[in-house]
């Protein structure tokens, strides 16, 4: 997945910064299920 990594650096970088972290976090939360959801189809 190249182009998500790409894109995440710049996204984060702005996001961090304009929201409190809890939604930060919460986001964090949303890519990694989303990562994981990716893995387990590839696998399967």
């Amino acid at each position: 997945m190249p182009l998500s990594q790409a894109e995440l650096p710049s996204d984060f970088d702005s996001t961090a910064k304009k929201v409190p972290e809890p939604t930060v976090l919460f986001g964090l939360g949303v890519v990694v299920a989303g990562l994981t959801v990716s893995r387990r189809q590839k696998i399967s």
